[in-house]
């Protein structure tokens, strides 16, 4: 199975699907990683500043720990907007990947660069027969999201908070330490949801089962 992860940040993958990702990875599975936005910012309460040299340095250890290919299109941060350029590189990533199953952010997402990709993938959905929408921020939206499809991770959650942590740039000066919290609560729940110890909710935006 041929596996791509879409993420407007780097980190919002390993958040969002990073257990799944981990059991494609035991698998066998094919895995890519495309994340759209170079992720560079600053934070103007903490003064912390996220170089885009080590957000890469960071996705590329993710990449090796998945044992994933990897592309960042470099797209200004808080400036998905739906140009024809961001448009056309989402088209010619899956042509050219040909993926099986698309894990990407979802359009209800209250960030406005996640939900900048979940539109893009809707009106692309055509190009896949199976594409799963998650959320990694903890704020509220206009849209509560619709999860309805999980996948048990229970086995690998250790590793996907490993995994996380790889991505240090993102919450310095112990900051990460809430991120893990939060995480496991929210695996914890869809645990629950799912009947296992934890898991990874999702919505989908198409399933379809095509006999060839």
């Amino acid at each position: 199975m041929r596996v791509l992860a879409i993420g407007a940040h780097a980190d919002d993958i390993e958040m969002g699907c990073g257990g799944s990702l981990i059991n494609h990875r035991n698998d066998g599975d094919e895995i890519k990683l495309l994340v759209f936005t170079s992720s560079a910012y600053f934070d103007p309460i903490t003064k912390n500043y996220r170089e885009y040299g080590t957000i890469y340095d960071e996705l590329v250890e993710a990449s090796k720990v998945l044992n994933a290919s990897h592309m960042c299109c470099g797209f200004e941060i808080h400036n998905l907007i739906l140009t024809d350029s961001q448009i056309r590189r989402l088209q010619t990533e899956i042509l050219d990947y040909k993926p099986d199953l698309i894990y990407c952010n979802s359009v209800n997402d209250s960030h406005p660069d996640h939900s900048a990709i979940g539109k893009m993938m809707r009106r692309y959905s055509r190009l896949c027969n199976k594409i799963l929408m998650y959320k990694c921020s903890w704020y509220i939206g206009d849209e509560p999201i619709g999860i309805n499809y999980y996948n048990d991770i229970s086995s690998v959650f250790e590793d996907k908070t490993k995994l996380i942590q790889l991505y240090d740039s993102a919450a310095p000066n112990g900051g990460m330490k809430s991120w893990i919290e939060c995480i496991e609560l929210v695996n914890k729940y869809y645990g629950i949801m799912a009947g296992c110890m934890y898991a990874e909710g999702f919505e989908v935006l198409k399933w379809a089962n095509i006999h060839m």
